[in-house]
């Protein structure tokens, strides 16, 4: 007998997805700060948490510091770049391709979020 690697669409499978489906999507704010896994948020962690939230039809506001990096790391050597000053909001861009706030402007939306 040759049984198909796609799962079975159960009633209960498809009533939960009704349920979702008809869910008003969610307003999530994203927290960001700087860009790389020394020197700010992880990239890896934050685009998944992204996706997570875009695959659920949650609409994502992102917010990150608008001020210098603490630190900028090269990361082909693990050592400090010193002359190299970044911002935390500018460098946070990279990850949501410009989309990204002021975190001083997260208390004028706050009441927009789920």
């Amino acid at each position: 007998v040759m049984h198909s690697l796609r799962p079975r669409r159960t009633l209960r499978r498809l009533s939960l997805l009704r349920y979702f489906s008809s869910q008003p999507s969610k307003n999530v704010a994203v927290v960001l700060s700087g860009c790389g896994v020394y020197d700010g948020s992880e990239i890896t962690e934050a685009v998944a948490t992204l996706v997570h939230l875009s695959r659920h039809d949650c609409t994502v506001k992102a917010f990150a510091p608008l001020q210098p990096q603490m630190h900028t790391i090269d990361h082909t050597t693990g050592e400090e770049m010193k002359k190299d000053a970044r911002n935390a909001l500018v460098e946070s861009a990279r990850i949501t391709r410009g989309a990204v706030e002021p975190l001083d402007m997260l208390d004028t939306y706050v009441e927009d979020f789920d």
